[in-house]
């Protein structure tokens, strides 16, 4: 037998059939809006993590969530180790630029990814990529 763990995890929102068949709506609107407030923070936090932000959301069921404490979060005034820290985010973007055939944005990314090399971040694959704006004069 074993130990049977209760899960403290909470559901962000729930709702029956009954509340999706309100006349009003008024719970699936309160659960759009939990569901929409969510995904802000969310966004925030993904696109602050590069710089080592990665806050807490605290919510309750069907309840507006709000960011908590700061948690791992740590403040990088030193624009050199923001530079380094994003190295990792270079070659994804690079791709992007790929896909759409955007010269002038693989271009900017391949001197950024140049520089950041120069400085001593890691970026992978990025060798290639001269080849792939040769092709695009071909």
């Amino acid at each position: 037998m074993g130990l049977e763990v209760e899960s403290t995890v909470l559901p962000l929102v729930s709702w029956s059939l009954k509340d999706a068949y309100e006349k009003d709506s008024s719970h699936m609107h309160l659960v759009y809006k939990v569901l929409k407030k969510y995904i802000q923070l969310e966004l925030i936090n993904i696109e602050t993590r590069p710089r080592g932000n990665d806050r807490e959301i605290n919510y309750k069921t069907n309840q507006i969530p709000t960011f908590g404490d700061q948690g791992n979060y740590e403040i990088i005034t030193n624009s050199y180790d923001v530079l380094l820290k994003i190295g990792s985010f270079i070659r994804p973007a690079i791709s992007v630029a790929e896909i759409k055939e955007d010269r002038e944005l693989l271009e900017k990314f391949l001197a950024l990814a140049d520089y950041l090399k120069k400085k001593g971040a890691q970026i992978d694959e990025i060798s290639d990529l001269e080849k792939t704006i040769a092709d695009w004069d071909g």
